[in-house]
């Protein structure tokens, strides 16, 4: 993967911190960080996006907000699979499946058509976006979470990142595809 990034990194420490943050009540640092976030989205983890594409839909950003969705989806399915950890998915897919139910179903699609461009843009974006943040984001806070499994919870030999990253890609969209095939036949 290509690690030359216009995007200006994030330690894993400022991360957790932003992420507290945004589960906090203090409106105003809120709104900052997700200003900070917007301007810089390439630098944060998936988890801060998802929550970036929340306010986006509390703020009548519906379909911005559903790309961020996305990309954070994405980018936390790659993220997992360059972890030699089984929860990984597991836990990339809470965080997605616990966000996605905050979106008010007000937001759902209407269109299969939209839906298709959208995901269409997240996979472009996502396979030409670099990421700044540490790749091993995942492995850090899943050793918060069980110390003890420090022998099973490493990263991949970074050599094989970039295959990993185009093959999560490539059956992302396949599999969405077929969701929307399966949809059209409804």
């Amino acid at each position: 993967m290509d690690d030359s990034v216009t995007a200006e990194k994030v330690s894993f420490e400022e991360q957790l911190q932003t992420l507290e943050v945004l589960k906090g009540d203090d409106k105003a640092a809120q709104e900052k960080i997700l200003q900070e976030v917007g301007g810089n989205p390439d630098a944060y983890i998936p988890p801060i996006l998802h929550r970036y594409a929340g306010s986006l839909f509390k703020k009548g950003k519906p379909k911005k907000g559903w790309f961020w969705h996305f990309v954070a989806e994405l980018r936390g399915r790659i993220d997992a699979n360059l972890t030699t950890a089984d929860k990984a998915q597991q836990f990339v897919a809470f965080i997605s499946k616990m966000n996605a139910a905050m979106i008010n179903p007000e937001h759902n699609f209407k269109q299969l058509d939209q839906l298709e461009k959208t995901v269409q843009k997240v996979v472009l974006y996502v396979r030409s976006h670099p990421v700044a943040y540490q790749h091993d984001w995942l492995v850090q806070l899943l050793l918060k979470i069980e110390p003890s499994n420090a022998g099973e919870v490493k990263m991949k030999p970074k050599h094989q990142w970039a295959a990993i990253k185009q093959h999560t890609i490539d059956e992302y969209y396949k599999d969405f595809q077929n969701y929307v095939q399966t949809k059209q036949k409804d």
